[in-house]
This record gives C-alpha cells, structure tokens and sequence, in this order.
C-alpha cells in the first residue's frame, strides 16, 4: 500500500486541472470518465452548480490511477475499481467531513451559508465541516486558517495532515487507534499539532480514524440561524480496513491537489492565466488566506 500511495503522489505533477472543485454528483463506472449518479441527482447538482462544479479533484485521482497502471508503475497490481472508488470518497472528504453529500444537497448547502456567515464565531468546538472552510482546519485545503496566521505554521499543520493520513493510508497507524494514543504513531512535533487541532480540551480524544474517515452526519435548518443538533447517528462504526485507509490517502490527496491552486497557494512561477495549472510549478510562496500572508 505505502508504494501506491506514493506512486499516486508523484503522479499529481504530470497533469493538468484547470479548476479545484469536487462533484458528488458523479460516481468512477471503471471508465475514463466520471458519470451523474442518476437523472434526479442532476437537479441536485444543478442547485449547487455556484459552488461545486466541477470534478476536478475526482479526475485528477482517476487519471493518476489510470496513469500508475498504464505505465505499471509499482503496486500497479493492486488498483481495482473499488480501490479508486473509496479513494474518490476519500478526495472530497476534506470539502464534506461530515459525509452530507450527495444525500443532502441543500444541508450541505444551508450549512456551508451559515458557516460563511457566521466565521467570526467558530471556535475548535464547532464541527469540522464548520471549521475544515472557515476556522482552523483550513490546512485540509493548503490553506492559512487567518490572515494573521504566519506560513511557517501553516506548513507545520499541512504536515501534521499528510504524515497522519498516509500513516493510516499505508496501515502504519491501525483505523482503530484512539486519537489519546496517536503519540505512539506520529513524530513528536506531528502529534503536537495534531492534538491542538482534534484533542483540544480534551475533545475527540476516543475517536479513532476509522470514525473519523466514516462520518455521517446531518443537521436540518429550521429558522435563519438556526438548527437541528448534528445526528451522526449514520455513521459506520464497523468500517472495512482498506475503505479507510483509501479514504485517508484520497485526503492526502486532496491537500496535495489544493496546494496547486491559485486561490489557494502561490507558487513558482507565477501564473497569470485565467485557471490554475499543476504542471511546470515548483516552490511555495505563500499559503493563502483571504488576503497574502507573510512567511515572517
């Protein structure tokens, strides 16, 4: 596993996108393309077609796959379908945490609103749908969580995230090890980032990968600002090993991806077009936020 993992990591530099969004609209058939659900999920997608466009994450992950086995890289036998189906889920998992598409487009949606906002008042004690785009997961993205955050610690937590999902990706850290026992697993400047970030206050510290990875979660509006309590009560507490461990590396995924836009990060060389394109870049610059941060 851990050389796949790391094939599908170099693959990222040899193609292009020209947008980073997600589409949970369409499902990987075992083709080269990525197809809708069904006819009634179209309408869904059309209702969020402002926000999510475009499957570029899925198609970045499907033709790195295609392209380790066409040129049969190493661990080129073990691809399979579902293989890159979980790690599909895996790849949108950092815009969903809570696993509300595409079942509940428009809690997605009512969520996503109210988190935009409301920013001001997120705390670690919020969800991390609310925190992964508005508060301190924005490192799920590259991202700086503010503008006052310095890049130094921005790459820190970047770190933190891809040494935690490829060490579960790779079964180095078992899916149902405690987060209180990640000590165990993780270096010690990675564990104390991730305990900030998931442990703090004593928070989350009985979750596992595995409940993390199978979150499903949903929270109905009912009024302007208000609504129901998170029910999560959906979620697999019995998860394959290997859906998990794709789910994480398809996470990795994610952040690597993301790291390559320019809403995102800047990098060399400058870009001018009108999209973001992965090939030909190299160094970071800056890590972004709403406005460039400085690496002071």
């Amino acid at each position: 596993m851990r050389i796949i993992v790391l094939a599908l990591i170099g693959m990222l530099g040899v193609v292009q996108a020209y947008a980073f969004d997600i589409n949970p609209f369409k499902k990987y058939d075992g083709s080269h393309e990525l197809v809708l659900n069904d006819e009634a999920t179209e309408k869904s997608a059309a209702m969020l077609a402002s926000l999510i466009i475009h499957p570029v994450h899925e198609e970045l992950t499907v033709r790195s796959f295609r392209l380790i086995k066409e040129r049969k890289m190493p661990g080129h036998k073990v691809i399979t379908d579902e293989m890159i189906d979980k790690t599909i889920r895996g790849v949108r998992w950092n815009d969903d945490p809570l696993n509300l598409l595409p079942d509940n487009p428009l809690v997605w949606f009512d969520n996503f609103k109210n988190a935009s906002e409301n920013s001001d008042r997120i705390t670690s004690h919020y969800d991390l749908f609310y925190r992964s785009h508005h508060h301190d997961l924005q490192f799920l993205h590259a991202m700086a969580s503010s503008d006052a955050e310095k890049a130094g610690d921005t790459q820190k937590a970047v770190m933190m995230w891809a040494e935690f999902s490829y060490k579960v990706a790779s079964q180095f850290i078992p899916i149902h090890t405690r987060f209180s026992a990640m000590q165990q697993f993780l270096s010690p400047e990675s564990f104390r980032i991730f305990k900030k970030y998931f442990m703090n206050e004593g928070l989350r510290k009985n979750w596992t990968p595995a409940y993390l990875f199978s979150l499903k979660c949903v929270r109905q509006k009912i009024d302007q600002n208000l609504f129901t309590p998170l029910d999560c009560s959906e979620t697999d507490w019995l998860p394959a090993k290997e859906t998990i461990q794709n789910i994480a590396l398809g996470s990795l995924l994610h952040v690597i991806q993301d790291s390559f836009s320019d809403s995102h990060v800047s990098r060399n060389p400058e870009y001018e077009g009108e999209y973001s394109l992965i090939h030909g870049r190299s160094a970071i610059n800056t890590f972004n936020a709403y406005t460039k941060q400085s690496w002071v």
